[in-house]
């Protein structure tokens, strides 16, 4: 147990701190020409992928017309779409993510955010996200509602 929490801890380490958007790396030839985007982990792309989901308050009601989102909160902190569910509270929010190759967790973290009329909740998403960009589909929360409170 205690050498994972070690090896957690090195990973953590060298992902979150020194993957940084937009970083270029040289492409080993000599040159000062840049290679591809790179990070401590591996190499960033991005995956285009649509989160379906629905709303409801905490009583389970379907809440029509909320606003959804999906948020990056530690690499490229900021919003990757957003949408508003629809007369029954069902979403479809398209996204384009960043992914960090061998860092996918750790050096991003996306979290589904809604709002209706003052109540707000939030749902961890990179859950959902990695099977999504793994198996090339769609991301499906399920029968897993975004309850807003």
């Amino acid at each position: 147990m205690r050498l994972s929490w070690v090896a957690w801890i090195g990973v953590w380490a060298g992902c979150s701190q020194e993957d940084t958007p937009g970083e270029e790396a040289s492409d080993g030839d000599g040159t000062d020409e840049p290679g591809p985007e790179t990070g401590a982990c591996g190499a960033v792309t991005s995956f285009q992928t649509t989160v379906h989901g629905f709303v409801t308050d905490a009583a389970d009601r379907p809440l029509p017309f909320a606003e959804v989102w999906l948020e990056e909160r530690n690499w490229a902190p900021g919003e990757k779409g957003r949408t508003t569910s629809d007369a029954a509270g069902i979403f479809a929010v398209p996204v384009d993510i960043p992914v960090v190759e061998d860092c996918w967790g750790v050096a991003t973290q996306f979290w589904l955010v809604g709002e209706s009329d003052g109540l707000t909740g939030e749902w961890p998403a990179t859950r959902i996200l990695l099977p999504a960009y793994t198996y090339g589909e769609d991301a499906d929360m399920g029968t897993l509602p975004l309850i807003l409170e």
